[in-house]
């Protein structure tokens, strides 16, 4: 509850008003219709969220689909938050025994996610995660974290990993 009078009570009803005119101006609506102006944006907005979920989901099975037969796939996209990151890794774990999806960048640090449907990829996601200087954890199928490493650093790492992984398979 706020209680404001006199020059107090003008300068905040102006403040409202203003801010009002000017969500008016930006919505091309009349200051009345604001609100019904703000809802249909937000209807447009949650259609439009919806529709380039789907587009990223067909992009991600494209993606994915390259990786067929793959043992271990290790994938950089760039622009993912934590979630689009495990959604890709998930993707990817229905054509590799392993994916392991990276976004980000060698100025701040990657997300990563190590998915598998195959294998409990655990401790080997733990780590992976403790080897490139990062933090994170999960479950027996997925885990998820940061890392403090440069894209040539992860990719070497994955790469040993596949190489010993692959001689060891030989011998």
């Amino acid at each position: 509850l706020e209680l404001v009078c006199g020059q107090r009570a003008y300068r905040y009803m102006a403040n409202i008003f203003g801010q009002n005119r000017e969500v008016s101006r930006i919505l091309s609506a009349k200051m009345p219709e604001t609100a019904a102006a703000v809802q249909s944006l937000q209807a447009h907005y949650n259609e439009e969220k919806y529709r380039a979920n789907a587009l990223q989901k067909k992009v991600f099975e494209c993606i994915a689909a390259g990786y067929t037969g793959q043992h271990l796939a290790v994938h950089f996209e760039d622009g993912l938050n934590g979630g689009g990151v495990r959604d890709l890794a998930q993707a990817i774990g229905q054509y590799a025994a392993v994916a392991v999806v990276c976004s980000g960048s060698d100025d701040a640090v990657y997300s990563i996610c190590i998915y598998s449907e195959r294998e409990d990829v655990s401790a080997f996601g733990k780590n992976a995660i403790h080897s490139l200087n990062g933090r994170g954890g999960g479950k027996k199928e997925a885990v998820q974290g940061t890392v403090n490493a440069t894209k040539a650093q992860i990719v070497h790492y994955f790469d040993t990993l596949s190489a010993s992984t692959a001689g060891a398979q030989g011998e």
